[in-house]
């Protein structure tokens, strides 16, 4: 789990980095399979499509949110059995996604305005 987690959360952090260095927000598209999947630097200031983007205290939501999210897979981690991999794996993905997302709004916390 713990591998798991720390990887992806590097991996997402250094491509999340690499897109705003190398990629014009919103202007450029690197194609990786062409018509298929390419590489778009877009942000979003809420949640998925944009849920909460223009609502005062998200961050604070946010924040809590990210709060349970985490305290909840690290118990449901806490009861599997310790030969469950899959489940393991799972959960370590799940979680450096929670982590990641929150390292991306505190970064940006200090670009947005935080009530």
């Amino acid at each position: 789990f713990a591998v798991i987690a720390t990887v992806l959360t590097v991996a997402d952090q250094v491509t999340k980095i690499w897109v705003q260095q190398n990629i014009a927000l919103y202007r450029q598209e690197i194609p990786v399979i062409p018509g298929f999947f390419s590489l778009i630097h877009a942000e979003n200031t809420g949640a998925a499509f944009s849920f909460l983007a223009d609502f005062e205290y998200r961050m604070w939501v946010f924040a809590a949110f990210t709060v349970f999210a985490v305290g909840m897979l690290l118990q449901m981690l806490w009861q599997l059995p310790n030969d469950d991999r899959f489940q393991t794996v799972a959960l370590g993905v799940v979680f450096s996604g929670a982590v990641g997302n929150a390292i991306g709004r505190a970064a940006s916390a200090g670009r947005q305005p935080f009530p």
